[in-house]
């Protein structure tokens, strides 16, 4: 029996295939199992099934032994007859099982050439060519439909825009990491959630796929490791009150500067820093606030202070405008002594009228007047 056997080439090309593609690899197995059951039951089918033409020319055999017992003789006709009758298999091309699954393989292997030899760069990334033997391409493909050697070179997506790290809380579900916990210049626990912006240049994209491979390598390598200890070292050098205090600007310029630099030496450009939510432990949150309850006790004294101090200027500027008005009218009376006469006179009897009078005149009062009043 004929042994069907699979191609050398057709394993070669499998043998590439999976090597591209690993996970074809449970395809390969299964389409082996396949094809031994089939070649199995093939075999077993037409042991158990024999050729059309024996079973004919069994029958005839049978017919014309019966007629020989019943004394009849056979002609020549009859033997033409019974050759006449003489059936034989269809001359059919044998269907060779292993071209038809060389052909399926033949077939993927065409569809995996196609698919791997075009590099669809989206909007905001940039692809960086790797080359079995030149190496990283110093050129990164810009955005669209590119075109490639398959399975000879290898292309890596970086993006372009504006990314994110971020260290709060609970890091479980909505964050990077969890927040930054470090001790202050002064011995205090402080935590405070920390936002990195940071992106990379284009042209950058070749330097970065030799030092880090991909972007999850330069995140997890410098992004997130320097952010997280420039914080910490930052916290360092600050009393804890500081921090959320005069020294706040300080302390983000701090970070900010020396994390710029670390990200600079490695093709990256930082954007923006925030630090916010800082909190301490529950004693010295204690303290703070009954600090702050003191320092707005002497605050409110400060004013009251300087409010007095506000009044006392008043009536002091009062009183010397009252005595300077004082000498002002002292002045004036010993020039014009009839003026007290005047007031005198006034005080006496509001009611009356005078005037003055040219000398050598007299006077004319109205007694009944006066009576009256």
């Amino acid at each position: 029996m004929n042994k069907t056997r699979i191609p050398f080439w057709l394993i070669f090309l499998a043998i590439l295939l999976v090597i591209k593609f690993p996970p074809l690899l449970i395809f390969f197995i299964f389409a082996f199992i396949a094809f031994q059951i089939f070649k199995d039951i093939a075999r077993d089918s037409k042991s158990k099934f024999p050729d059309l033409s024996d079973l004919l020319n069994d029958e005839l055999k049978d017919l014309f032994s019966q007629k020989k017992k019943k004394g009849k003789v056979i002609t020549v006709n009859e033997k033409n007859s019974s050759q006449k009758f003489s059936f034989s298999s269809p001359n059919m091309p044998p269907v060779s099982i292993g071209k038809t699954i060389g052909g399926v393989f033949a077939l993927l292997f065409v569809v995996a050439l196609v698919i791997d030899g075009f590099v669809n760069v989206p909007a905001s990334h940039v692809a960086v060519i790797f080359d079995k033997s030149r190496g990283v391409l110093d050129d990164p493909l810009p955005e669209g439909l590119h075109l490639k050697i398959p399975f000879w070179q290898e292309a890596t997506l970086f993006k372009t825009t504006k990314q994110k790290f971020s260290m709060i809380g609970d890091s479980k579900g909505f964050a990077d990491a969890d927040a930054v916990r470090g001790r202050s210049k002064d011995a205090q626990d402080v935590i405070m959630d920390v936002t990195v912006t940071y992106q990379i240049n284009g042209i950058d994209a070749p330097d970065l796929r030799r030092q880090f491979l991909n972007e999850a390598g330069y995140n997890t390598t410098i992004v997130q490791p320097a952010a997280r200890s420039f914080v910490y070292e930052a916290i360092g050098q600050f009393n804890a009150l500081d921090i959320v205090s005069e020294k706040r600007k300080e302390f983000n310029d701090y970070v900010q500067s020396n994390l710029e630099k670390k990200y600079k030496e490695n093709n990256i450009q930082l954007r923006d820093i925030l630090v916010r939510n800082i909190t301490f432990s529950p004693e010295f949150a204690k303290e703070i606030e009954q600090k702050q309850i003191a320092e707005q006790r002497i605050q409110t004294a400060e004013n009251q202070k300087q409010e007095a101090v506000k009044i006392g200027e008043r009536v002091i500027i009062e009183a010397k405008a009252e005595a300077e008005s004082i000498t002002l009218k002292g002045n004036a009376l010993r020039e014009n002594p009839e003026v007290i006469q005047l007031q005198f006179v006034e005080k006496m009897a509001p009611q009356i009228n005078w005037g003055i009078l040219p000398d050598g005149a007299l006077p004319l009062i109205d007694l009944k007047t006066m009576q009256q009043q």
